[in-house]
């Protein structure tokens, strides 16, 4: 059991993401993206199967994204340090798939709030009812009625379970 509680910990840290969220605004008259904080000049070019997209920093430094049929790449040219922007390819990804983003966000919303639902359930489930959680599976093995300790490590299961359900719901909640 405390390996998939652990499990369901791990996989709500990985689903809310450990990184800052910004919002990518494009604009498609003046070939302009801001990031809330700075704006980056942009020409979209399309010849057949070739696709060249170069963002143009505040610093002068030039990133561009390039698709030849199914392959594409990326890479930055001119002087400056791009560390203290945006990365190359989240603009780029913003510019060729503007919906994207908010479509993301949704379901891992909706995922970490079911997943801390049925914790909670579960750790309710515990703590009120411990006689019938070792009656449905844990009497089969040990053929015996239940201890006070062995109540009380269950009981002590569901608080943990309802703890961390209700910190993966409010993770869902914050990260959103």
């Amino acid at each position: 059991m405390k390996k998939v509680i652990i499990f369901l910990l791990l996989a709500a840290l990985l689903l809310t993401g450990c990184a800052e969220k910004t919002k990518i605004v494009v604009d498609t008259e003046n070939r302009t993206i801001s990031d809330g904080s700075h704006t980056y000049e942009y020409t979209d070019t399309a010849t057949g199967d070739l696709r060249i997209l170069m963002i143009r920093y505040p610093n002068g430094q030039i990133y561009t994204w390039t698709q030849n049929g199914n392959t594409s790449s990326g890479e930055y040219a001119g002087n400056g340090d791009p560390s203290s922007y945006t990365q190359g390819s989240v603009l780029a990804h913003a510019v060729l798939r503007p919906n994207l983003q908010e479509e993301e966000e949704q379901p891992y919303f909706w995922i970490l709030v079911l997943v801390g639902g049925v914790l909670t359930l579960l750790g309710l489930l515990h703590v009120c009812f411990p006689h019938k959680i070792w009656d449905l599976f844990l009497h089969r093995w040990y053929h015996e009625d239940a201890s006070n300790f062995a109540l009380s490590r269950i009981i002590a299961t569901g608080v943990g379970q309802l703890i961390l359900g209700i910190a993966v719901i409010l993770t869902a909640i914050f990260a959103r």
